[in-house]
């Protein structure tokens, strides 16, 4: 995995209480917890961590966690 995603485990194991062990790539949003509500405060942690902004319209409860650091990596975010 990439660094990006490796750094993206922590933050969401740190920030939003996910045990790192339910955190693989082909995890879908949902399944996390991660509602529409979280992924606005995500972006809000996105933008602090990695530069880049991530918006609703960017990613959505079904996507997975490989599809949410590929917007971040897409988007220019670096760790």
């Amino acid at each position: 995995m990439s660094a990006l995603f490796d750094h993206m485990t922590a933050l969401l194991s740190e920030r939003f209480g996910i045990p790192t062990e339910e955190i693989r790539p082909e995890a879908k949003l949902r399944s996390l917890d991660l509602d529409s509500l979280a992924m606005v405060e995500f972006g809000l942690v996105a933008e602090k961590e990695y530069g880049v902004q991530v918006s609703e319209d960017d990613v959505s409860s079904e996507d997975t966690v490989a599809d949410l650091a590929r917007v971040i990596e897409e988007k220019g975010g670096e760790v």
